[in-house]
């Protein structure tokens, strides 16, 4: 896995230090390559163990893994 955010943005999501959250918070494309999109998803949950993202089109559910912090995926 690799992390695409830093501990002190994090940090900032957690003690409700960052001026614009939605900037790091919820789903952003990382890369577009020629035929390929990459794309990073991010929550901070409070009181979530896990975490799951949904894609319905291929009916498929991925874990999401912490960084940074237990809460934060």
């Amino acid at each position: 896995m690799t992390t695409t955010i830093s501990a002190d943005q994090v940090n900032q999501i957690v003690y409700n230090l960052h001026h614009d959250p939605f900037e790091i918070l919820g789903c952003h494309l990382l890369e577009k390559g020629e035929k390929t999109k990459k794309w990073v998803v991010r929550a901070y949950l409070p009181k979530a163990e896990a975490a799951w993202v949904i894609r319905p089109t291929e009916g498929k559910e991925d874990p999401m893994n912490s960084v940074h912090h237990p809460n934060f995926f």
